[in-house]
């Protein structure tokens, strides 16, 4: 889930509350989540040993290859005449 993603269901929730809050609310029960022993703030998850994915790779020089042989080939769909047709590279 990304921030924006989770940003939206916040909003919503904002105005269309989960039950299990409202159902809370109504019968004057509070929750008070358990201190935890890491530091963290309660609910937060955290993998320790990470989530077993390769470093990302950041490589300009390859990123600047492609988006030239994108704008080679946008090009030559435009100068054919076929501005609507959707290509797509592997």
């Amino acid at each position: 889930m990304t921030l924006g993603e989770a940003g939206e269901i916040l909003r919503y929730w904002e105005t269309h509350p989960p039950p299990h809050l409202l159902l809370a609310a109504i019968h004057g029960i509070k929750h008070r989540p358990q201190a935890r022993r890491d530091g963290l703030p309660p609910g937060l998850a955290v993998q320790p040993d990470g989530l077993g994915m390769p470093a990302p790779l950041f490589d300009l020089d390859e990123m600047r290859a492609k988006n030239r042989t994108r704008a080679g080939e946008i090009a030559r769909r435009n100068a054919d005449g076929r501005r609507n047709t959707i290509v797509t590279t592997s």
